[in-house]
């Protein structure tokens, strides 16, 4: 499997830099089996609005089709006076699944709150299928609360997913909450003053990945 984790700063009170993360995915797609993006990849100063998000998980799936590669990739947007931060997956030209941020942060109420908006977590745990995996996600903090993991040890009898996906905004990797049995993936756009990062860790080793022009990639034999 081909992993490739896009490295790029991203801010969500400025704006992210929506154009270079949509090249990287166009540009790329279909040469991995998986292309992950950090949170807020897609977002500007009070989030997209709900049109603006349509057009660009469009060209995505337009991009995709006939491809299997996944693309996961955080957007931040709103709807009337909603904010909302998720995650679309996008494979051969289709949404399988699109995950919302569980747990709250600092960040995203202080967005919410300058623009007069309500943010709004999701209440669907992150578990869908892609090819013959069974794949689970989270957004930043909801790692750090293992909410993946409480998910499976508690409502679920898959005990484990094949693929663990993160994309973060300053989130570390927690062993402990290391729910996959084939790859985790972790994709951090870092904090205000950090950088960016990626990481794979297979059975809870750590993968060496090849430097990329836009980030790093892996190659899981």
């Amino acid at each position: 499997m081909k992993i490739l984790a896009v490295e790029h700063s991203t801010d969500p009170k400025y704006g992210s830099n929506i154009s270079f993360f949509l090249n990287a995915i166009t540009h790329n797609i279909g040469r991995y089996d998986m292309i992950i993006l950090p949170e807020y990849a897609f977002a500007t100063k009070k989030g997209l609005i709900k049109e603006e998000k349509k057009t660009l998980v469009d060209r995505i799936k337009t991009a995709s089709a006939g491809k299997e590669t996944l693309v996961a990739a955080g957007f931040l947007w709103n709807d009337g006076n909603r904010l909302y931060n998720s995650c679309p997956l996008i494979s051969n030209g289709k949404t399988l699944f699109e995950y919302y941020k569980e747990t709250t942060s600092e960040l995203d109420f202080e967005i919410a709150e300058a623009f007069g908006l309500e943010y709004f977590t999701g209440n669907k745990q992150g578990v869908f299928k892609w090819k013959d995996n069974i794949a689970g996600l989270e957004i930043c903090r909801d790692h750090g609360h293992s909410r993946l993991g409480r998910y499976l040890r508690t409502f679920s009898e898959l005990g484990r997913v094949d693929i663990h996906l993160v994309i973060a905004k300053g989130m570390s990797y927690e062993p402990a909450y290391d729910m996959s049995s084939k790859a985790f993936v972790l994709c951090d756009a870092g904090i205000f003053s950090g950088l960016s990062q990626s990481l794979v860790a297979c059975q809870g080793r750590l993968i060496s990945g090849a430097n990329h022009k836009l980030g790093t990639s892996y190659n899981l034999e």
